[in-house]
C-alpha cells in the first residue's frame, strides 16, 4: 500500500500542472490580463504569456524534485494556490471562464490541487516521521 501511495503524489502533480496549463491556455481566450488592469489587448497577451515562463519552470521543477524539501514545497504550494485560485475565480472572475469546458477546468484544477495536497502533505509527514 505504502507504494501505491508513493506514485500518487507524482501522477497528481503531473495532471494538476496539465490541468493548470490547460486553464492558462483557455485564459488567453478569455484576455485574462483584463482582470489586472491590463487593457491593451496587445501587451496583455505579451505580459501573460511572458509571466508564465519562470511559474511553469517553477512548477516542472517541482515535478522533476519530488524527492527533495524544494519539490514538496513546490507541490505543497501549488496545490494551496489551486484551492485559492478557484475561490479568486468565484469572487473576481464572474464574467470570465463562464463556458462548461472553461469552468470544468477550473473545477477540475481544485479537485487535482486538492489531491495533490493531501499527497503532499502525507509525504512531507513520511519523510520528517519515516515510521508512519
Amino acid at each position: 500500500m505504502k507504494m501505491l501511495k508513493a506514485e500518487i503524489l507524482p501522477w497528481a502533480y503531473m495532471l494538476n500542472a496539465v490541468a493548470f496549463i490547460l486553464h492558462e491556455m483557455d485564459a488567453v481566450f478569455w484576455k485574462e490580463w483584463e482582470l489586472f488592469g491590463i487593457a491593451s489587448e496587445y501587451l496583455g497577451l505579451i505580459v501573460f504569456i511572458l509571466a508564465h515562463v519562470p511559474l511553469f519552470l517553477v512548477v516542472f521543477y517541482g515535478m522533476m524534485n519530488l524527492g527533495k524539501k524544494s519539490g514538496l514545497a513546490i507541490s505543497l504550494v501549488m496545490g494551496v494556490f489551486g484551492m485559492v485560485h478557484f475561490v479568486l475565480h468565484a469572487a473576481i472572475g464572474r464574467d470570465y471562464f463562464v463556458t462548461p469546458f472553461s469552468s470544468g477546468l477550473v473545477n477540475a484544477v481544485f479537485v487535482i490541487s486538492a489531491v495533490q495536497l493531501y499527497f503532499t502533505v502525507r509525504r512531507i509527514k513520511e519523510t520528517r516521521n519515516p515510521a508512519v
